[in-house]
This record gives C-alpha cells, sequence and structure tokens, in this order.
C-alpha cells in the first residue's frame, strides 16, 4: 500500500471531492445508507492513486474527508433552521450580523467557510 513522505499532504480538489460524493452517494442508495469498510475505501483509495496520481490517497484519507464532509453537511443543515440567519440563492452564502454568526460558530466551527462560499458540492 503506498504512503505519504513525511510532510507531504494529501490535496482534495474539485474533481476529487466530487468522483468522492458520486461514490460515497451510490455506496449509501445501495446499501440503505450502510457506511462503506476500510476495504471499500481501500479500493476507492487504490482507484484515486490510479486516477490522480500525485501524493496517495490512504483509506485513512477517505475516511477522514467523510467525516469532515459530514460535519460540515450538518451544519449547513443546522444553518436553515438557525434564528437570524438568512441565505443568498444568487451568491449561494449566508447572510447575517457578524455577531449571529460568531454565535452559530460556536457550535458549528467547521462551517466557518460558509458565510462566504457556500457549500460547494450540492
Amino acid at each position: 500500500m503506498p504512503r505519504k513522505a513525511s510532510g507531504e499532504s494529501y490535496v482534495w480538489t474539485n474533481a476529487k471531492e466530487r468522483l468522492f460524493l458520486e461514490k460515497l452517494d451510490e455506496y449509501l442508495a445501495e446499501r440503505g445508507g450502510k457506511q462503506p469498510s476500510t476495504a471499500i475505501l481501500e479500493l476507492w483509495a487504490n482507484e484515486f492513486n490510479t486516477r490522480f496520481g500525485g501524493v496517495p490517497a490512504l483509506a485513512s484519507t477517505l475516511s477522514q474527508k467523510k467525516e469532515r464532509m459530514k460535519k460540515i453537511y450538518r451544519g449547513w443543515k443546522s444553518l436553515q433552521t438557525h434564528t437570524g440567519l438568512g441565505y443568498d440563492l444568487r451568491t449561494d452564502t449566508v447572510v447575517c450580523s457578524d455577531e449571529t454568526w460568531q454565535t452559530f460558530l460556536k457550535d458549528n466551527k467547521e462551517c466557518t467557510h460558509l458565510r462566504y462560499e457556500g457549500l460547494r458540492h450540492k
């Protein structure tokens, strides 16, 4: 199994994220929401390494990305019901006062970028 050289980080491009989301969505739909095992993540990592090259992906790379994306999605869903927040459909971003945003971020630190970027893949 490929290993990363010391100090190298895996870079998630939009193409890699989109492929990962497609694979995850298909897997979950086919298996009634059952999460992929480490063995499945290893197969996907090998596919990523063949397709994209560069710093090799590991099963743990994909697992950690899945968990980060899950937190961001939960934060995004929470934004939709949070009092004092609006949504700009044109820019796909959150609209609110700085004070309201800071209150929201106390429980949703991983969502900092959503105020100015929105979700990249829906």
